[in-house]
């Protein structure tokens, strides 16, 4: 269910180009990029063509962890959430690649072989986690 509300923080940067559906805009998402004062001015240079987020964002970090802590996307020991599979079978292979054969199989695959990215910076790990599920996804 909460899937879309990370996928907003990928694409919201499209917001002048994409119209992005009101359902991604939710009390959670706003609140984050409230409390992070991100302008859509910035948020309108991470994503590219390919839906993938630019990991040299660095200044966006903190609007990445609050999201996904507020979703609650991680769990406490900061290791991405099972329930995220639901999430990508639903919410994010239907948006990166609808035609996708077994979506729940696919969901369930890319999890596993993104789950354990590493990196220092809690931010970074989650852009590089969203980028190997559009990829995954992508050459399913």
């Amino acid at each position: 269910m909460y899937l879309q509300y990370l996928v907003l923080f990928f694409y919201v940067s499209q917001v002048y180009l994409v119209e992005i559906p009101e359902l991604w805009l939710d009390p959670a998402s706003l609140y984050c990029i409230k409390q992070h004062s991100i302008e859509t001015s910035v948020l309108s240079t991470i994503l590219d063509d390919n839906y993938l987020v630019t990991d040299d964002v660095e200044d966006l970090y903190p609007l990445y962890e609050c999201a996904y802590k507020e979703h609650k996307f991680l769990n406490e020991k900061n290791e991405f959430d099972e329930k995220l599979i639901v999430e990508i079978e639903t919410k994010l292979i239907p948006f990166i690649k609808p035609d996708v054969k077994d979506a729940p199989e696919t969901s369930k695959k890319v999890f596993e072989k993104c789950r354990n990215l590493e990196d220092e910076k809690l931010g970074k790990r989650i852009i590089k986690f969203y980028n190997c599920l559009v990829t995954g996804i992508k050459e399913n």
